[in-house]
């Protein structure tokens, strides 16, 4: 992150992000997670969280790329994709409303038909 802010002249803490991504490749899904959002997979009408946010001590602290501990918090998961029939990345803005922190599992709206076909 050092040499990216010098090429682009600026401070390290300008390139502050969260990163959250979902690939599929031929049988096989990875996803991955580092901050305070959220990665859900369908899977024959149910929502299921495949991450969930990593938020710091506090409610509003998340973890960035630029974090000191960012390669240590990042959350990858690998799975076969049979069986998936799609995935949601929430962002930390629409997290606080589709992703329950007490049970760990995606608001009703998930299973509306807006997200479940």
């Amino acid at each position: 992150m050092e040499n990216r802010a010098e090429k682009l002249e600026c401070p390290v803490s300008d390139l502050a992000a969260t990163v959250a991504f979902v690939t599929v490749a031929g049988d096989e899904m990875m996803a991955g997670n580092l901050g305070d959002g959220v990665v859900v997979a369908f899977s024959r009408g149910v929502a299921d969280v495949l991450i969930a946010p990593d938020r710091g001590e506090f409610a509003n602290e998340t973890v960035f790329v630029t974090s000191s501990d960012a390669g240590e918090r990042l959350r990858i998961v690998r799975r076969p994709r049979e069986g998936y029939d799609g995935f949601a990345i929430i962002s930390d803005g629409a997290g606080e409303s589709l992703y329950q922190r007490r049970t760990g599992s995606v608001a009703p709206a998930f299973l509306s038909d807006i997200f479940v076909a």
